[in-house]
């Protein structure tokens, strides 16, 4: 791992409150506190797993990112209509994604 990921997770991270809560800027100068949500590492091992599993390759700094937080949730809002998240998932929603839809051979999730 050469720590890039971490860094920036880490730079970030020191931007939320002590509830994972940080305000951002929305569209039309409305601001919206949204929180974050993360969880624990993978192993080294479901990574390799999860590359024969499914054939797809995982670059190093996503490989690094699931080392670190193996899902994740930004900017979350549920009290607004149009919730800003964004989502990384996990290597097992990826996978269950990968059985129970048709997916392009020439794309990748």
């Amino acid at each position: 791992m050469d720590y890039l990921v971490e860094r920036v997770l880490n730079r970030f991270k020191s931007r939320l409150d002590g509830s994972n809560k940080i305000l951002i800027q929305r569209s039309l100068g409305y601001s919206a506190w949204c929180h974050c949500e993360f969880y624990q590492p993978a192993t080294m091992n479901e990574v390799d797993e999860f590359q024969e599993n499914t054939g797809f390759y995982i670059p190093d700094d996503l490989r690094d990112f699931f080392m670190i937080h193996n899902w994740a949730r930004f900017f979350v809002n549920s009290e607004v209509f149009d919730d800003p998240s964004w989502n990384i998932f996990s290597l097992e929603e990826i996978t269950v994604a990968v059985e129970d839809y048709s997916i392009p051979s020439h794309q990748y999730l």
